[in-house]
């Protein structure tokens, strides 16, 4: 299939789901108009780079959001970069012959060229039907059957030891389903409670029970919690541990289920990346077809960048 071609722009339009874009001064966060003559000065940029097309709303075309971030500093006078153009509108309320505005595509090249272009490159990629063959990781045991995926030389380092293979260096791919049938999780701390909940005090007083300190039938309080039943958890619990170490429990159980990876991990399917030295990141959705999409974007941006594809979209460090 042939590869589309659509013109880019940069843009400085935003709205309330929207970072702020435009023009600032370094380390202010001051919305800064081209018309305010400050002279030379270290400013902060921050655009859109999208793609333009006549369906095109809000730069989502066919279900799809097309724009990468494009964020930089330079130094410079603003007044270098107003452009002016005769003005076609003119009329009794409007009588000026010409209109000045900033030229945002002279200071991009200016300033950022090369960057520009890498972002134009990511753009076109992901707008194009074109999807590789997956490429099946030449294992012999660990990650057989994984497909491998390309990362930029210059991300690829954040896997703390890429896969390599065929001179390229990335991170084996699997899409995995977390459970046959979805359920949300009753949280009962009475129930849910672990070894790892337990405040120091009263794991000591736990070791010094018979059981574990004479009879010796458990090795230590992570096996004796292990072979309770729900109901004998529930039991220990109330008789145990003192009021304040219960509220102490009931925190850390509730934080341990309420950490991003314990929300989101409660979906039913997972796209997960992983190195070769116990780096892992994983993205988890509702449907197979979220996740097939999800596989056909990250085939598509090949190389894959570490900040835009796997820090910036979502996904979380599972290793």
């Amino acid at each position: 299939m042939k590869k589309k071609n659509p013109k880019i722009s940069i843009n400085d339009y935003n709205d309330k789901h929207e970072d702020k874009l435009g023009i600032f001064l370094h380390d202010k966060e001051i919305l800064q108009g081209y018309n305010d003559d400050n002279g030379e000065q270290d400013y902060l940029f921050r655009y859109n780079v999208v793609l333009e097309d006549q369906d095109r709303v809000d730069h989502i075309i066919n279900g799809h959001k097309y724009k990468e971030l494009l964020e930089f500093r330079f130094k410079c006078n603003l007044k270098d970069y107003i452009k002016s153009i005769p003005n076609k509108w003119k009329d009794e309320d409007d009588d000026r012959d010409t209109i000045e505005f900033f030229d945002d595509d002279k200071i991009v090249k200016t300033a950022q060229k090369k960057k520009f272009n890498y972002l134009k490159k990511r753009l076109r990629r992901n707008y194009n039907d074109v999807v590789p063959e997956p490429v099946e990781y030449k294992a012999t045991a660990w990650h057989q059957d994984d497909e491998f995926l390309v990362f930029t030389n210059d991300t690829a380092y954040a896997w703390a030891g890429p896969f390599v293979q065929d001179g390229k260096k990335g991170a084996c791919m699997a899409v995995k389903k977390n459970r046959e049938e979805f359920k949300f999780p009753v949280l009962d701390v009475r129930t849910g409670w672990w070894y790892t909940h337990i405040p120091y005090a009263a794991e000591k007083r736990i070791e010094e029970l018979p059981i574990i300190k004479d009879e010796k039938k458990y090795p230590n309080v992570d096996h004796y919690v292990y072979s309770f039943s729900p109901e004998e958890k529930a039991k220990f619990f109330d008789e145990f541990f003192t009021l304040e170490e219960q509220h102490q429990i009931y925190k850390r159980f509730i934080r341990s289920h309420t950490d991003k990876e314990s929300l989101e991990c409660i979906l039913p399917y997972r796209v997960y990346l992983c190195g070769n030295d116990d780096c892992s990141y994983t993205k988890w959705f509702a449907t197979q077809e979220q996740a097939d999409a999800e596989v056909l974007y990250l085939r598509k941006m090949q190389p894959l960048d570490m900040n835009r594809d796997i820090y910036d979209r979502g996904y979380i460090f599972t290793n």
